[in-house]
C-alpha cells in the first residue's frame, strides 16, 4: 500500500534515527555537507527512501515554500532570418545554465518570445506562477525585455542589447575586436581590412570599435571597414581578396566570414597565414574541432550560462540587491592563420 508523505517521512526518520525535519531536508537536497558523518547520514536516508519507494512531492514543497524551483529560459533574436538551427552557439550557454540550476535542485522551463509579447493573454506558466524567475538569452528586442521585467521581476539577461549595471552577463566584445587587431599589428601586418557584421546586436558596433581603436593607436595607415550583408555574396568577398597580399590582415566579425574568405581565396591558391593574415573575433561551438588553425577569440559560453544561473539563484534565495553585471573577456587563440610577416 502506498504511504502518505507524512507517514513516509516519519517511517524514514524512525528507521534512520533522525528527525523528520532532517530527513526532509536531505531528500530535497538542502544538506550538502562533505563531512563523513553527513554523507553517511544522507546515504542512510536515501537507502530507506528507495526501499519504501518514497519520492518527495514537488507540488507539496511548492505550496509550503511558495516557490516552484523552476526558472524560465527564453532564447531570442531580433533578426528576422534567425532560426533555431542558426543559434547552435547558444546551446553551450544553455548547458551552463541548466547544470548550475540542477546542482541547486532547480529545473529549467523553455519559453517562447511569443509567450510574453504577442499572446492574446498570458500563458498558463505566468498566470499560475509556474516559474520563480526568467533568464533571457540572445539578441532580444527592448519591448520583450521590458515585458519580461514586468511579468517576472526576478530576471537575468545574457548577451542582450540591454547593458545595465545589474543582472546582465555579456562578453567583452570591444576587447575581442581590439585583441585580434593588436595581434595582427604585433605580427607585422601593415594593412588591416575588417569585415563587420550586419545584425543589430551590440557586438557588431563594439567589435568594430575595438579593431578601429587598436589600428589607430598602432598607427596603421591603411585600415578599411567592409560591411557584409546577410547574403554573404561572393562578389563582396572577392573584392576583399583582390586587395590582399603578404602584408594584409583580414579581420572578421565571425567565423562564417573567415570561412568564406578562406574558401574563395583558396581558389586563387592563396593560403591564410602564408599569403595573407586571417583572424576572427569569436569562436563558435564546433570551431575548435573543425578549424583549429584559425586565429580567433575564444569565449567560455558554458561559464557565461553558469554565472547567469548563479545570479538567478541569488535573487531567488533572497538577495536584497540585484547582482552586479558581469562582462567576460575572451582568450586569443593564435592558430596558424596570423603568422609573423
Amino acid at each position: 500500500m502506498a504511504l502518505s508523505r507524512r507517514n513516509s517521512i516519519h517511517t524514514i526518520a524512525e528507521a534512520t534515527g533522525l528527525s523528520a525535519v532532517t530527513v526532509s531536508r536531505i531528500l530535497v537536497g538542502k544538506t550538502k555537507g562533505l563531512r563523513r558523518d553527513a554523507v553517511e547520514r544522507a546515504r542512510r536516508v536515501e537507502a530507506v527512501a528507495a526501499e519504501i519507494g518514497f519520492r518527495p512531492s514537488a507540488a507539496a514543497r511548492s505550496i509550503k515554500s511558495s516557490r516552484t524551483r523552476t526558472v524560465g529560459l527564453m532564447i531570442t533574436t531580433s533578426h528576422p532570418d534567425a532560426k533555431p538551427a542558426n543559434l547552435t552557439h547558444q546551446y553551450e550557454t544553455v548547458l551552463g545554465i541548466e547544470e548550475m540550476l540542477a546542482d541547486h535542485d532547480h529545473s529549467v522551463l523553455m519559453l517562447r518570445m511569443h509567450d510574453v509579447i504577442d499572446a492574446v493573454k498570458l500563458p498558463r506558466v505566468f498566470r499560475e506562477n509556474l516559474i520563480d524567475g526568467m533568464i533571457v538569452l540572445g539578441d532580444t528586442p527592448d519591448r520583450v525585455i521590458d515585458r519580461v521585467r514586468e511579468i517576472s521581476p526576478k530576471s537575468v539577461l545574457i548577451e542582450t542589447n540591454r547593458n545595465q549595471l545589474t543582472s546582465c552577463v555579456s562578453r567583452d566584445e570591444y576587447a575581442a575586436g581590439r585583441e585580434i587587431a593588436e595581434q595582427a599589428v604585433a605580427a607585422g601586418y601593415r594593412r588591416v581590412i575588417y569585415l563587420s557584421g550586419f545584425s543589430n546586436h551590440f557586438s557588431v558596433e563594439q567589435r568594430l570599435a575595438g579593431v578601429r581603436d587598436a589600428c589607430v593607436n598602432a598607427g596603421v595607415a591603411d585600415f578599411q571597414v567592409k560591411n557584409i550583408d546577410s547574403e554573404l555574396s561572393a562578389d563582396r568577398f572577392d573584392a576583399v581578396i583582390d586587395q590582399v597580399d603578404r602584408t594584409t590582415a583580414v579581420l572578421v566579425y565571425g567565423v562564417a566570414y573567415a570561412a568564406r574568405i578562406a574558401h574563395l581565396a583558396s581558389r586563387r591558391r592563396l593560403v591564410a597565414g602564408v599569403d595573407y593574415g586571417l583572424a576572427a573575433a569569436e569562436e563558435l561551438v564546433l570551431d575548435a574541432l573543425s578549424w583549429p588553425e584559425l586565429a580567433r577569440i575564444r569565449n567560455d559560453r558554458w561559464h557565461m550560462g553558469s554565472i547567469a544561473a548563479r545570479m538567478m539563484l541569488g535573487q531567488l534565495d533572497g538577495d536584497t540587491s540585484p547582482p552586479a553585471s558581469v562582462k567576460l573577456a575572451g582568450t586569443f587563440v593564435p592558430g596558424l592563420t596570423l603568422s609573423s610577416v
